[in-house]
């Protein structure tokens, strides 16, 4: 799916809910998306009803949406420690919305950590864009708007933003990534 554009929320993105208000409001699109989420909560049901919520922000900004746990018709599932997706199932669900919103609950194990998922959904789907989001939504981190295409330039801003350690230590293991703000994405990608 080299259309595709790859979306990683952490936990801080999904207890912001003016995060999620401004990623929501105003989002366009130009591909199919895939939003992977990350959850605070322990139990499989306050995940999901949290992928529901996010999936209700989308709703309201009027944007179609998908919101879909991956233990759901099995499409994730872990072999030997990697990630598989039922890609047949992903297509049959953009054909409804181009937006598909899930978590990382997975058929077989139960839990996966987000990071984990977006690194093997990153390997199998090939993305044509991965956008990550920095924990603190007025970060200057975000301000930028540029593609990191090398682990030099994110130990660069390592450096200047120690803050924000987990989203670019994510950032290296993903490699091209972009880091966007939510107000800004993605029309700032369109320019």
């Amino acid at each position: 799916m080299e259309s595709l554009t790859l979306l990683h929320l952490s936990i801080k993105n999904v207890q912001d809910d003016i995060f999620l208000k401004d990623l929501s409001s105003g989002f366009s699109w130009k591909q199919p998306v895939l939003l992977v989420h990350d959850s605070p909560y322990a139990s499989p049901e306050d995940t999901r009803f949290l992928t529901k919520r996010i999936s209700g922000h989308f709703s309201e900004a009027l944007v179609a949406n998908v919101a879909f746990s991956g233990d759901q018709r099995n499409l994730l599932q872990t072999e030997n420690g990697v990630v598989n997706i039922r890609i047949d199932l992903m297509q049959q669900m953009y054909r409804m919305a181009p937006v598909l919103i899930l978590n990382s609950l997975l058929a077989n194990t139960g839990y996966i950590p987000a990071q984990a998922l977006t690194r093997g959904l990153k390997a199998q789907l090939n993305p044509a864009e991965i956008v990550l989001f920095p924990d603190n939504p007025l970060s200057p981190l975000a301000s930028a708007m540029e593609r990191l295409e090398s682990a030099d330039r994110v130990q660069q801003l390592l450096n200047l933003y120690p803050e924000e350690s987990s989203v670019l230590t994510l950032a290296s293991e993903l490699l091209p990534v972009s880091i966007r703000k939510a107000k800004e994405y993605p029309n700032a990608a369109q320019k």
